[in-house]
């Protein structure tokens, strides 16, 4: 007896999708949880909701704030960024997202800035572009030109948005496997060394394992430049002296070039955009604990879950998730989630973060400190690695909503950030400030300490549904690396839950992507 025709036909598609396939039929997650509302954490929720669909259900677990390193501070009434303050150009998934979320960019204004040894300025910019010129050429050579050649070849060719057919001085290194082209293709990889391998070849991963100071040396620079230009960027902002990993090295003296910019109206705005725009259920708790476990099916077969269990102002409470995003970090000086059933992970990773005090002062500065006689005409202050000073730099800050505001002069009482590695005792805050109206403190553990003697990077996936996005950070951390593992390790959960090996770890990932153009 002949099947009616339309029973063929159905029969006939749902052999053709077994064969070319078959996995693309699974159902989705049921539930999917993220532990950390910073950056990375809003990133993965966001990517989350993309990759697997309007149906999960999306939970978001957050301690603290949303936002986390992203954060402002209240002086007087106006809000000033009191975390990651800048974005960089090139970072095109921040581009991206604070486009396609309707948030404003804010330029960062440029600033007047000078370089101080504990006695006096080494040097101080001028208002003229061609006298500055002139200064550094005088007095460090072409130290400042290898320097800027060689930061600008290493970030374009993690993040360059170049084309495929690049020519000049990026044909050589086929910057066309920029991580945005990996990613936007849809290929992801299962380690941070993989990811970093895929851009850069060892070229990369020999400068996670190289000092900075030591890279710079073969380029040309000068040891005299090195002490009293690159270790003041440095210290400002990474808290550490030059012997950090190159890698982090360049990404750092990136952040002291032009072009950059901030979320008006705070950078924590792009984590609370993101979480809005997936969809998901922030819930005010501190996870302590996620095991696995295996639960049994209507049908007879198990499913792998994992429990989590956390406590919020009400109490401890506990659900089950098919799929966990850690998004905080996993080492002995944050506080610990335990794990069980997720051998061989143990729960933590080696390593420390930097503590650093951010100080936040309505004053005016003291002139004669800085051997002023009257006007302090200088925004902004970076140090050298000496004895004779007490913090890291003195920036002049300016509201995160700046509209319709002046131009701020810094001989008057204006609102400063003072980093130092400690915090500030009295007689060092009246060492800097002349007056001041009022003080606050933030004490960060803002990024990792870079040890080039580093031999292995965290993970990413820990078991079979649990990822970690925090150990690309170990690489470099600034909120752009944030979004790139989130999105990453988004892209190898789909994969490894739809079981598309074809689109993790390729090593001709290069003739792939010209294939499909």
């Amino acid at each position: 007896m002949a099947l009616p025709a339309p029973v063929v036909m159905v029969w006939v598609c749902l052999v053709l999708c077994s064969l070319v396939g078959g996995s693309t039929l699974l159902p989705p997650p049921r539930k999917v949880a993220v532990v950390g509302a910073g950056i990375g954490g809003s990133a993965a929720a966001y990517f989350a909701r993309q990759e697997f669909g309007p149906d999960i259900a999306l939970d978001v677990f957050e301690a603290g704030t949303v936002g986390g390193r992203l954060a402002t501070i209240d002086v007087n009434g106006k809000a000033y960024e009191a975390g990651g303050s800048v974005i960089h150009p090139l970072n095109l998934h921040m581009v991206e997202i604070a486009k396609s979320l309707g948030l404003k960019q804010q330029k960062i204004s440029e600033k007047k800035f000078a370089i101080f040894d504990g006695t006096d300025f080494v040097f101080v910019e001028s208002d003229w572009y061609i006298i500055n010129i002139l200064r550094i050429l005088w007095r460090y050579g072409f130290s400042y030109l290898r320097m800027q050649l060689w930061v600008e070849d290493v970030v374009d060719r993690f993040m360059s948005s170049h084309g495929l057919w690049t020519s000049g001085r990026h044909a050589k290194y086929g910057n066309e496997q920029c991580i945005y082209k990996c990613q936007s293709r849809g290929y992801s990889f299962s380690s941070n060394e993989k990811l970093l391998f895929a851009i850069g070849q060892e070229d990369f991963l020999k400068l996670l394992k190289q000092p900075l100071d030591e890279v710079l040396l073969q380029q040309g620079v000068s040891r005299h430049f090195i002490d009293e230009v690159v270790a003041p960027v440095i210290r400002t902002n990474y808290g550490q002296g030059t012997n950090i990993s190159a890698f982090v090295g360049a990404v750092a003296l990136a952040g002291a070039q032009s072009g950059l910019w901030s979320v008006e109206g705070g950078n924590k705005l792009m984590c609370f955009s993101l979480m809005y725009a997936a969809k998901a259920r922030l819930l005010t708790a501190r996870v302590t604990s996620i095991a696995f476990k295996k639960r049994p099916r209507k049908k007879g077969s198990e499913a792998n879950v994992y429990e989590v269990i956390y406590e919020t102002a009400s109490g401890q409470s506990r659900d089950v998730y098919d799929m966990v995003f850690v998004c905080t970090p996993l080492h002995t000086d944050h506080p610990p989630i335990s794990f069980s059933g997720v051998e061989p992970f143990v729960g933590h990773f080696p390593g420390s973060y930097q503590q650093i005090f951010a100080t936040f002062v309505h004053g005016t500065v003291n002139a004669s400190y800085f051997n002023y006689e009257t006007k302090f005409p200088i925004s902004a202050v970076f140090t050298t690695s000496t004895d004779l000073v007490f913090f890291n730099s003195i920036g002049m800050l300016t509201p995160v909503n700046i509209s319709g505001m002046s131009q701020q002069d810094p001989s008057e009482m204006v609102v400063w950030k003072v980093f130092s590695p400690h915090a500030l005792t009295k007689v060092e805050l009246h060492t800097l400030f002349s007056s001041y109206h009022s003080k606050q403190d933030i004490d960060w553990l803002a990024y990792p300490h870079y040890n080039p003697s580093r031999k292995q990077l965290p993970p990413i996936r820990l078991h079979h549904g649990l990822y970690y996005l925090n150990g690309l950070e170990w690489i470099v951390s600034c909120m752009e690396t944030a979004v790139v593992a989130a999105k990453n390790a988004v892209m190898l959960a789909d994969a490894n839950w739809y079981g598309h090996t074809e689109h993790v770890d390729q090593n001709d990932l290069l003739q792939r992507i010209k294939t499909e153009l």
